[in-house]
């Protein structure tokens, strides 16, 4: 590896313009992104989501089907709780429960699919610049449909005010900076007034041991030689205020998922995902010359070693984002 690759231009290009396995279609001009894709990296996509939905107990956040169960005034005893209970299983319809829903970036479409599973009378589409290396499942959801299609060349394919809620996740490695405001606006424009908009964007890693610190500043440098920062991911609320159409009732939180040992299970999972992703970007760590085999393999052992320090507290903040179209 160059002794400062930030400042090597033949090593930045390399970096900048490496062609990614399974996206060989589209190129790093139109696309940033640099994950494979590959059936190891579907895999892992499969996890990575099981992982969000285990921790967060819900697959959005934005206040839409939000259904109100049926209650009445108990004493407390034994068998008033079992009739509240039977009540409550009489679920009042919803009117805000959403009839289309679009979803960015879909990788391997579990997300969708589960949306399409939970408001089975709505209209899902999963849309990625790729279709994944692995077929969907059969038999698919019956209101699950998959677009290709590029968000950074805008949504020729749908009229304004088309998608009840709009959703986006894990897509900040894929859109330059200079580019989030537009791909704001198109979200904006395709959401109905009164619909909602929602993104959930991971960062790297932090308070990692010193051998994920030297990868997490070669992955910065990757992400910048490709046009991509990551604080934009952190600073979509911003982005939103700022939309054409109107946004409003912006709200935006993060939570830190635990990763490593020191994590229990939420923490074992995501030092899993993590090391996956590894796996499945060393080719590119490799075809690049950031590090040769033997030094890679070191680094990457040094870093499951870290996760797995009783004492360590590293985690993946998550950045959620969601506001209402006027």
């Amino acid at each position: 590896m160059p002794d400062s690759p930030s400042s090597n231009p033949a090593f930045l290009k390399t970096l900048a313009t490496m062609p990614i396995n399974g996206r060989d279609v589209t190129s790093p001009a139109e696309s940033p992104y640099f994950l494979p894709n590959i059936l190891m990296e579907c895999k892992r996509l499969d996890l990575e989501h099981f992982i969000y939905h285990r921790f967060f107990q819900q697959h959005f956040f934005a206040p839409i089907g939000q259904s109100h169960h049926i209650a009445g005034a108990t004493t407390g005893s034994w068998t008033d709780r079992v009739i509240e209970r039977a009540l409550q299983r009489e679920i009042a319809p919803d009117p805000s429960a959403p009839k289309r829903i679009l979803d960015i970036g879909c990788g391997t479409g579990q997300w969708a699919m589960a949306m399409a599973k939970q408001f089975p009378n709505a209209w899902v589409v999963g849309l990625d610049s790729v279709a994944p290396a692995r077929p969907f499942p059969v038999p698919l959801p019956a209101n699950f449909t998959f677009l290709e299609a590029n968000i950074l060349h805008g949504l020729p394919a749908f009229g304004d005010a088309s998608f009840d809620f709009v959703h986006m996740r894990c897509l900040g490695w894929g859109i330059p900076a200079q580019q989030w405001q537009h791909v704001i606006d198109e979200l904006a424009r395709v959401t109905v007034p009164g619909g909602w908009i929602e993104t959930v964007e991971a960062d790297l890693p932090h308070d990692t041991g010193p051998a994920f610190a030297t990868v997490r500043t070669m992955l910065e440098t990757i992400l910048a030689a490709r046009g991509v920062d990551l604080a934009c991911s952190r600073r979509i609320d911003s982005y939103l205020r700022h939309a054409t159409p109107s946004v409003h009732a912006i709200s935006s939180y993060t939570r830190d998922i635990p990763l490593g040992a020191a994590g229990g299970g939420h923490g074992a999972r995501m030092a899993w995902n993590v090391l996956l992703q590894l796996d499945v970007l060393a080719p590119f760590f490799l075809q690049t010359h950031c590090w040769d085999a033997p030094t890679w393999q070191a680094l990457r052992a040094q870093i499951e070693a870290e996760f797995n320090l009783e004492d360590a507290q590293p985690s993946v903040t998550m950045s959620i984002a969601m506001g209402q179209k006027k």
